[in-house]
């Protein structure tokens, strides 16, 4: 649930900043806009990696679990042929 909701605020940032960028006149306030622009990928590249880490642990941990209970099973059935 925490991470819907920081995912929620962090895409309303991001969105901003979109937003923000676009109403700044480019021949005029260049950087400004470059930069806002670098504030909007780099708050949606820093959460999308860190939400894909969440997911690869997550995967990794049901496999892990999925492999330890098929390993018992094999022990198991192993005990009852001997």
């Amino acid at each position: 649930m925490s991470a819907s909701i920081i995912s929620f605020c962090i895409s309303l940032y991001s969105l901003t900043l979109s937003v923000e960028s676009n109403f700044v006149d480019e021949e005029r306030a260049y950087e400004l806009k470059a930069v806002l622009e670098m504030k909007h990928r780099a708050a949606e590249m820093i959460w999308g990696g860190i939400l894909l880490l969440c997911l690869g642990l997550t995967v990794k941990e049901q496999i892990d679990g999925v492999v330890a209970r098929s390993g018992s099973m094999v022990v198991e059935k192993n005990k009852k042929q001997t």
